[in-house]
């Protein structure tokens, strides 16, 4: 067999312990790429696990990221394998599983992950953000109090000429209101220390 492709559903039931990497091998090219972490014993009794003898095409690789992160059940190790294995592909899966993922991993918290993330899409020629990667990249900054980088953020909107939306407008106020909120709570600490003396 030259090439062995194993696909998992995203709709195991979760059991304790027993969890696998399930991974494709593409013998060509001597690669190998995680798509998820599953426990095994929902493996086995998963009526849709599909064994093939291809390379999963961009369209199921996509399905499986959007249902997983609808399903709210997605973990961070998960997540990274997932944005592993879709930034690899040539051509890459549509902007909007990217935009699946990184909601999904900013509404975890995983703030620093998120802009890692899109540190590396932005890195990548053929990866065309739209405007609510942006805003997910700039709500993650925020949520991080770094406003100075969430407006280099809107920069980079308006100099690939995407149109803002009120969302991302909302986003960027709400990252100065913090920043300002941020600084005068250190000056009011400040002076209470003052006052004290």
């Amino acid at each position: 067999m030259n090439r062995i492709t194993i696909m998992m559903s995203p709709s195991f039931d979760r059991y304790s312990g027993n969890s696998a990497l399930f991974f494709f091998y593409d013998s060509s090219s001597s690669s190998i790429c995680s798509l998820a972490r599953y426990p095994t014993f929902a493996a086995v009794k998963d009526r849709n696990v599909k064994v093939g003898l291809s390379r999963p095409s961009r369209t199921q690789l996509e399905k499986l990221v959007i249902n997983k992160c609808k399903s709210r059940s997605l973990e961070l190790d998960e997540a990274l394998g997932f944005f592993n294995s879709m930034i690899s592909q040539r051509p890459l899966p549509s902007i909007s599983a990217f935009n699946y993922l990184l909601g999904a991993l900013a509404k975890m918290k995983h703030y620093s992950v998120v802009v890692s993330m899109c540190k590396q899409m932005m890195g990548c020629e053929e990866m065309h953000p739209d405007i609510c990667t942006m805003t997910t990249w700039m709500n993650c900054f925020c949520n991080l109090k770094q406003a100075d980088l969430c407006f280099s953020v809107f920069a980079l909107i308006l100099k690939l000429g995407l149109q803002p939306s009120p969302h991302t407008m909302s986003v960027l106020l709400l990252g100065l209101i913090n920043e300002v909120a941020f600084a005068s709570r250190d000056t009011l600490a400040m002076q209470l220390k003052y006052w004290k003396r």
